[in-house]
């Protein structure tokens, strides 16, 4: 078993996971919740750098390095985006002046880098659940199979943005993720359960 400190950090992490979920839940209504669940995702992933000083684990490692990737490619994927939409309204104001070639690699562009991301989220989440499967032993059943539910979801929402060009895979993938984030989440009980 753990010592108290790491369950201690796992509790924290599934604390902040939980405030995640909440802010992915009542993202449609208010945008601006993303930037606080980013905020909250940002101190998980330092929770679990800070365990995996400790651990040496390297499904911990791999499951913090390809999280952070695929926010890269992410963050570069929209932004390219970003460039894509408006190289094509100012295309449409003014045609001469730009050529449609350049705009459709732009687009191309954006999508090979948001799929690059969704893909790196993909492992990202296999990786957390390689970890939790290596150390059942380690978690009461209840929230060990939590976990494992919640990473599967993840994984599978994450799965479902690879084919976020049509809505409806967007919209599924985004009810895996608040699934999964609610039911990784219920590692705050760790110690009601242990």
């Amino acid at each position: 078993m753990f010592n108290s400190d790491i369950k201690r950090a796992f509790q924290d992490f599934g604390k902040n996971i939980h405030s995640v979920a909440l802010m992915l839940a009542l993202v449609i209504p208010f945008p601006f919740l993303f930037i606080i669940a980013l905020i909250f995702i940002l101190k998980a992933l330092k929770i679990i750098k800070n365990v995996n000083e400790n651990l040496k684990d390297q499904y911990l490692f791999e499951f913090r390095s390809k999280f952070i990737s695929a926010f890269t490619f992410w963050f570069f994927g929209f932004l390219a985006f970003a460039v894509f939409i408006s190289f094509f309204i100012l295309a449409l104001m003014y045609p001469l002046l730009f050529n449609p070639w350049y705009i459709l690699l732009v687009a191309i562009l954006s999508i090979i880098i948001l799929f690059g991301g969704s893909v790196s989220m993909m492992r990202a989440w296999e990786n957390l659940r390689a970890y939790f499967d290596e150390n059942r032993d380690n978690f009461p059943d209840f929230i060990w199979i939590e976990a494992i539910k919640g990473c599967e979801n993840l994984r599978i929402g994450s799965k479902l943005y690879l084919f976020s060009i049509f809505i409806v895979p967007l919209v599924i993938g985004y009810i895996f993720q608040i699934k999964g984030y609610f039911k990784l989440a219920k590692l705050d009980k760790l110690y009601q359960f242990a």
